[in-house]
């Protein structure tokens, strides 16, 4: 079931129509990247969209493939970029003036217009102006990022997403909100649901998973300490099992030399006593106590007349 499936509100037109779209498409989009920012920019936007929304039990929101990475060198020929994008349900293209001489993203782009729909092309611009060479002309140095292929694909309805406000690499994060709002519109575009329905969804989610962590934490914590107690439990009785052993041995010794020496016999009552005092180590010392011939003088007293 896709995420647009746990809605609320127009939960089953906008499954129907993601399903109908999605049904046989391995990956969602298709992400034909360029290294704007040093590269950091699309690995953003890919986990971006996987974790935009996304319900706790679900590994990511959207099955995103980014063309430098995603495919093992193996896969980087002309025939298997081919064939992932056959499997992908949209095409996001990232532009800028230095990706309009690029021939591979000349060639995705009319394989597309000619396998796919149209429609379902969305363009990135990460530098440059939305517009052609005959169209921005010099002023103020002004350099086009869209390829002539895509000038009857944009000539009535424009679908992009402006980032050329990101300058800096520190400003790629994804607790930027000028960023999850970018990623907002590519989710909403791709899933073909309102935006603020989406956004909606997300703060859902995100909540709904900070609640159950912190429910796993408690969890945690209580069973760690339920087996703490379990553990200084055994471990006493470990110790209590000892001392006992000890305690009886003692005794034993004791009742073996009561009549050799007294005096140690009783000595090793008394201690065993403060290691196990049981009944019957109690009984051990009393009878030891009782027959034992030892004698003792009590000092500190001063006679009475």
């Amino acid at each position: 079931m896709s995420i647009v499936g746990v809605f609320r509100g127009r939960r089953v037109e906008c499954r129907l129509a993601n399903d109908l779209s999605r049904r046989t498409s391995k990956y969602d989009v298709f992400i034909s990247d360029n290294h704007a920012l040093d590269g950091a920019l699309a690995p953003a936007l890919e986990t971006g969209l996987e974790q935009f929304a996304k319900p706790w039990y679900q590994r990511r929101a959207l099955r995103v493939c980014r063309g430098t990475t995603s495919l093992s060198p193996s896969q980087g020929s002309r025939s298997s970029v081919e064939e992932t994008l056959a499997t992908s349900a949209w095409l996001a293209l990232m532009v800028s003036s230095e990706v309009l001489q690029s021939p591979w993203v000349s060639r995705e782009i009319t394989w597309w217009l000619a396998k796919k729909s149209p429609q379902r092309l969305l363009v990135i611009l990460t530098e440059g102006e939305f517009a052609w060479d005959e169209d921005v002309g010099h002023v103020n140095d002004a350099r086009p990022a869209l390829p002539p292929t895509l000038r009857d694909i944009f000539a009535e309805r424009s679908r992009w997403v402006d980032l050329r406000w990101l300058h800096d690499v520190n400003q790629v994060d994804q607790s930027n909100p000028r960023l999850q709002e970018c990623v907002a519109d590519i989710a909403a575009t791709i899933l073909e649901v309102p935006k603020d329905m989406l956004l909606g969804e997300h703060i859902r989610q995100r909540r709904r998973t900070l609640r159950l962590a912190r429910s796993g934490v408690i969890a945690l914590t209580v069973l760690l300490v339920a087996a703490l107690a379990v553990v200084v439990s055994q471990w006493n009785q470990v110790i209590a099992a000892q001392h006992t052993a000890i305690a009886r041995g003692m005794m034993a010794q004791a009742d073996r030399i009561r009549d050799l020496d007294p005096r140690l016999a009783l000595q090793l009552g008394v201690a065993a006593i403060h290691l196990d005092p049981s009944p019957l180590t109690q009984a051990g010392l009393v009878q030891t106590l009782l027959s034992s011939r030892y004698q003792g003088k009590l000092t500190g007293h001063t006679p009475t007349q």
